[in-house]
């Protein structure tokens, strides 16, 4: 099944939802692990933690709309609503195209999702179990996206070699990861507790 790049309708300040995915890198936790879409249907991936970097690729991907966006609708963040909206809906295709030294084969063909576009006031999504966890977490942004699996390869597509000592990413468990984040905010009120 070959999806072609369609133009998503309208959402960013310029009309184009398209531009809203493209404009920033999506983080799992923005210094370590994130997603970048390029409007050029180029993207890069990042994993690293500590001194380690476990992935650092270049991906091709592309897009269909399976449901639209509330083109009438107001953003949750311009009615101060809680609740996140979701405010598209899409299927997404990608490739990597990069970084084979820490993968296998199977991580280099093409990959499937469907993936939500929220609207509303996020925390990182980062373990808060991680002492330097704690500050990242209490950042507020207003878009997430929110895959049905990790896009990062899974655990089963990664090469095992004994020179990566202390730098297993099994430690980081990046496949688990399915919410990313992105526009930063000032922290709202109502996430203050």
């Amino acid at each position: 099944m070959t999806l072609r790049p369609v133009v998503l309708s309208a959402l960013a300040k310029d009309g184009k939802p398209r531009s809203l995915l493209c404009k920033e890198a999506w983080g799992y936790d923005p210094s370590e692990t994130y997603l970048k879409f390029n409007e050029d249907n180029a993207g890069s991936i990042f994993v690293c933690g500590g001194f380690c970097v476990w992935i650092c690729a270049e991906f091709k991907w592309m897009n269909t709309i399976i449901t639209p966006l509330d083109l009438n609708g107001q953003s949750t963040t311009d009615t101060n609503d809680e609740a996140p909206r979701l405010i598209a809906q899409l299927h997404l295709e990608t490739t990597l195209t990069g970084d084979g030294d820490n993968l296998t084969d199977e991580a280099f063909r093409p990959k499937f999702f469907n993936v939500g576009i929220e609207d509303g006031y996020f925390a990182t999504p980062v373990d808060p179990s991680q002492p330097l966890a704690t500050s990242a977490h209490e950042q507020s942004w207003t878009k997430r996206l929110v895959f049905d699996n990790s896009p990062f390869p899974p655990a089963s597509e990664w090469k095992v070699d004994a020179y990566w000592g202390s730098c297993d990413p099994e430690g980081s468990n990046c496949w688990d990861d399915k919410e990313f984040v992105a526009y930063y905010s000032l922290k709202p009120k109502h996430l203050d507790t």
